[in-house]
């Protein structure tokens, strides 16, 4: 694992290593995120969610819901202090759990900020009251986090200007998504689906879209 990384969210990365005492990391890491997503989408408005949420919740002991709640905390302190970033990306890859086989290669966050100055500017911005914006394959969200941040270094209010369709066939990505865009306050429907096949199973939206 990259050490560098691993320094910068090392609260987040040992609140999750702590649990894998008992648990694999891979399970840690993906129960702690459907947790926190659907304690979001329950509390803007998402219905039928505490079923689910309460059972991924009954597979762990208190003391385990203890780190899982630090590591809630330690991930909405990240982007209090900083909203443009794509923490669930980085750790995802440097808890290498991306699964080549499937072709999960997040694009690093460097990366996505110089793909939004590309494709966004301010004459676009002038013309139009809001652009409708769409991420196929969205991961955790790092490309809207960015185009995001172009949009708020361009003078303009990026929940009223961007208004976003998001994608991805994986539902963990949908969850990772979800939470960081919440968190940055984006304009958002966020789709479980095929993108290829235009078949969407399930839709989350953020607070900021409602």
């Amino acid at each position: 694992m990259a050490k560098t990384v691993i320094q910068k969210y090392k609260d987040i990365f040992s609140e999750l290593m702590i649990v894998t005492e008992k648990y694999s990391i891979a399970k840690v890491f993906y129960d702690f995120i459907e947790m926190m997503a659907l304690e979001i989408a329950i509390k803007i408005g998402h219905i039928n969610k505490e079923e689910r949420l309460n059972k991924i919740k009954s597979q762990y002991q208190k003391q385990y819901l203890i780190h899982y709640d630090s590591f809630k905390m330690l991930v909405i302190e990240e982007f209090q202090k900083n909203r443009f970033q794509d923490v669930f990306g980085t750790l995802f890859h440097e808890l290498q759990l991306h699964n080549n086989f499937k072709g999960q290669f997040f694009t690093p966050f460097a990366v996505s900020q110089s793909i939004a100055k590309m494709s966004i500017t301010e004459s676009d911005l002038q013309k139009q009251d809001f652009l409708l914006m769409n991420e196929p394959a969205c991961g955790s969200g790092g490309i809207i986090i960015a185009a995001s941040q172009v949009v708020e270094e361009l003078n303009y209010n990026y929940a009223e200007k961007l208004i976003w369709v998001a994608q991805d066939i994986d539902l963990h990505c949908v969850y990772m998504c979800f939470i960081q865009l919440n968190l940055t306050r984006v304009a958002d429907i966020i789709q479980h689906s095929n993108s290829l096949g235009v078949e969407v199973f399930e839709s989350f939206y953020t607070a900021a879209y409602l």
